[in-house]
């Protein structure tokens, strides 16, 4: 499905979902070694804030196919 929208609720909905796949994939990737009870959890904090961030810019502005890249990721 190629996204035919382009209006702002669209992008917003698509960077939503890429924002949630973003910071599952960030929190995924950083949990693995350092939940542990030794080491702090911000390093997995911060890794799941800006993989939100980083996946809801890359799904505002290039829609399905960012959406369908990070889904794969996951």
């Amino acid at each position: 499905m190629p996204w035919p929208e382009k209006d702002l609720l669209t992008r917003v909905l698509a960077g939503v979902v890429g924002g949630l796949l973003g910071a599952l994939l960030g929190f995924i990737l950083f949990s693995r070694g350092y939940f542990t009870m030794w080491s702090p959890t911000s390093v997995v904090l911060w890794a799941t804030g800006i993989g939100g961030a980083v996946g809801f810019l890359s799904a505002f502005l290039f829609g399905d196919a960012a959406v369908r890249f990070l889904a794969r990721l996951v």
